[in-house]
């Protein structure tokens, strides 16, 4: 009995490679004689570790889609819209849709869709500069975010998200690890993007993760007080903890979390600070 289910689980195991060979044949054009070494090679070409192929999932290795080699990931934001003329509206919730789903290149054609109909709506150009850094152009998303501070310097709400599109930049470019990063130019840009907008939960947590990090830890816990009364806080620095650490930078956010008190470390992770359970896919449109 032993031997015949051993046989059958090894069946289909073979059948189930047999599938993946054929899947990837005609995803990726590539044949079953190709050597491991030009394997490899494919593997490392679409940003894949072949060491470490047990952290990705078949679908991602099927999608046919390369994974991104830059440090930009997407926060959604989900704020009241509430003055926009209504075909404007409708393409920035489509817009958000579209960034949850990591469809990036669709959310940019929209993007132009909305600036083409109202090209002095802020929103519009914040969600184009975001894209541009999703999508590696960080020279770009930048220059744009510095032209919305001026185009925009008598709206509190779109100076404080080109300053926190700045921040991000800035990190991004740095690929999130502090060592390459001015913190504290960092931190300071957070600090005055909710100075003008206090509702930014996003860049609450982003203020909280680089003000530890560069030292400040009086100030950022004094900001884990003002920020546990605002809605979103804690889902959005529970994300971002998520990303920073899923980006290979997880003994520095490690260091971070050890500066929480025990109610927000037990908030965040049931069992206390485990960061290997923190798990993702921070752009706020």
């Amino acid at each position: 009995m032993v031997k015949n289910r051993a046989q059958e689980i090894r069946q289909l195991a073979i059948s189930e490679l047999e599938q993946l060979a054929i899947s990837l044949d005609r995803e990726f054009e590539i044949t079953s004689t190709m050597p491991i070494e030009e394997i490899e090679h494919e593997l490392r070409e679409m940003g894949v570790d072949p060491r470490r192929l047990q952290s990705l999932s078949l679908d991602q290795m099927l999608s046919g889609k390369r994974l991104s080699k830059n440090a930009a990931y997407v926060y959604v934001s989900d704020e009241l819209l509430q003055d926009e003329p209504i075909k404007v509206k409708e393409l920035i919730l489509q817009l958000r849709y579209l960034g949850r789903q990591h469809r990036y290149e669709e959310a940019m054609r929209v993007t132009e869709q909305a600036i083409s109909i109202a090209p002095n709506y802020w929103r519009a150009k914040n969600s184009y500069a975001s894209l541009c850094l999703l999508m590696g152009d960080l020279d770009k998303g930048e220059e744009i975010y510095l032209r919305l501070l001026e185009e925009f310097s008598d709206n509190p709400k779109a100076v404080a998200a080109g300053l926190h599109g700045c921040a991000c930049a800035k990190e991004f470019k740095g690929k999130l690890n502090p060592e390459e990063i001015n913190v504290l130019e960092v931190s300071r840009l957070y600090e005055q993007a909710l100075e003008l907008d206090d509702s930014r939960a996003n860049t609450r947590a982003c203020l909280l993760i680089n003000t530890v990090l560069s030292g400040e830890v009086n100030k950022s816990r004094k900001l884990i007080e003002e920020s546990r009364q605002y809605e979103g806080f804690f889902e959005a620095l529970s994300f971002e903890l998520a990303e920073r650490t899923a980006r290979e930078y997880a003994a520095n956010i490690y260091k971070v979390v050890q500066v929480f008190p025990i109610w927000l470390r037990n908030l965040l992770d049931g069992s206390g600070p485990e960061l290997s359970r923190f798990e993702s896919t921070s752009i706020a449109y």
